[in-house]
């Protein structure tokens, strides 16, 4: 575990159970947190010697997080646009169930950042760590390794046994206890409960008693579309707490095929900053854009489809206009007949969900209405 602090004042007796003793002079000479990232204006975001917790429902993309932020760390690449401050060393994933896709991923990530994080160790299926034997041998062994980040994923696959109340308080003292003494940032990825996607599940003491805590919480848009049911859906990251750095600090991730890859990385991604900026609100229009597309059976041009979005009319009539230069809304050219007989073209739009074809010109090939076609 932790060294212990020896004080310069030799008349200070030593105490058994006392921990670490200091005097004033001791305390002037601690050393000043070492940063381990920074935010691109320069601020803290995760230090040296600390215990972090991250904490989302299942899907919010956790172990791309961690995992990504290892390699980072081990190579010295930019973390999703945030600077890692340490020279670049040995880093450790521990992982419970599941870990048959850390290869994937892996090679995903070297493939994107031309760069292999040679010293990237892992220990699969350790023995329950909800005790202290466990802690003393992973001690040893990241001391070993000079490691310099520690990632537990997750919590319950690590320690399905275990009272996520009474022992949270247990669960980040042995976490703070390995980060000093392998002077290294150690984190733990650790679910919500189902009633709030903002706060660790268990004891409160896993956020109380943490130096930092940072949640990811899924872009609910209100209205489903095929992203969101591929589970693909943008993801917020926030620094709900950092002991030296500004709590609040968030941006936006999402996952990224890598070409090349059968896998993906997180990637820096909108729909914003923070809930109800503008960026954000744009991301909720191309979700009802999506879906008016989808269930519209007959043609819309373009001014009809901005009607039929709810919200700011500029923003969506320019939303749309970019999509469609984009490739992503197919158009069609048509020929219609006015009601007075007169022939005349117009442009409209066709679905864009899971790549369907333009449903209008389906259902006038075949001569028939929308009930014609199977939705």
């Amino acid at each position: 575990m932790a060294e212990r602090h020896v004080p310069k004042d030799p008349d200070q007796a030593e105490y058994e159970h006392l921990g670490e003793q200091f005097n004033l002079e001791d305390i002037l000479e601690m050393p000043d947190p070492e940063p381990l990232v920074i935010t691109p204006d320069g601020k803290v975001l995760l230090e040296i010697g600390t215990a972090v917790m991250l904490v989302g429902d299942t899907g919010t993309n956790k172990t791309f997080m961690g995992l990504g932020l290892l390699c980072s760390i081990s190579t010295g690449v930019n973390w999703l646009g945030h600077k890692v401050k340490i020279k670049p060393g040995p880093v450790l994933l521990v992982v419970g169930e599941g870990s048959f896709g850390i290869k994937k991923r892996v090679k995903a990530w070297i493939k994107k950042n031309g760069v292999e994080p040679q010293e990237l160790y892992m220990l699969r299926k350790p023995s329950y760590i909800n005790n202290q034997d466990f802690w003393d041998e992973v001690t040893e062994f990241a001391r070993k390794h000079e490691t310099r980040a520690v990632f537990f994923d997750t919590l319950s696959s690590l320690a399905p046994g275990i009272d996520e109340v009474k022992e949270a308080a247990s669960v980040v003292r042995w976490m703070s206890d390995l980060a000093v003494a392998v002077n290294g940032t150690v984190i733990m990825a650790h679910h919500t409960p189902l009633s709030n996607s903002t706060r660790s599940r268990g004891g409160t003491q896993f956020e109380d008693n943490a130096d930092a805590v940072i949640t990811l919480q899924r872009f609910d848009s209100g209205i489903p579309t095929e992203a969101e049911v591929g589970n693909n859906v943008p993801v917020h990251i926030v620094c709900k707490k950092v002991k030296e750095g500004p709590d609040g600090y968030n941006f936006w991730v999402r996952r990224e095929l890598v070409d090349g890859s059968d896998s993906c990385v997180l990637e820096l991604c909108q729909p914003g900053a923070q809930p109800g900026r503008p960026a954000d609100r744009i991301w909720k229009y191309r979700a009802q854009i999506d879906d008016r597309l989808r269930d519209q059976p007959y043609e819309l041009t373009e001014s009809e489809l901005g009607d039929k979005v709810e919200g700011t009319k500029a923003d969506i009539r320019k939303l749309i206009k970019e999509r469609i230069a984009a490739g992503e809304i197919p158009t069609e050219r048509v020929k219609v007949t006015r009601s007075n007989g007169t022939p005349y073209s117009k442009t409209v739009l066709g679905p864009t969900v899971n790549g369907v074809v333009n449903l209008a010109a389906e259902i006038r090939k075949r001569g028939g209405h929308s009930a014609d076609i199977d939705e």
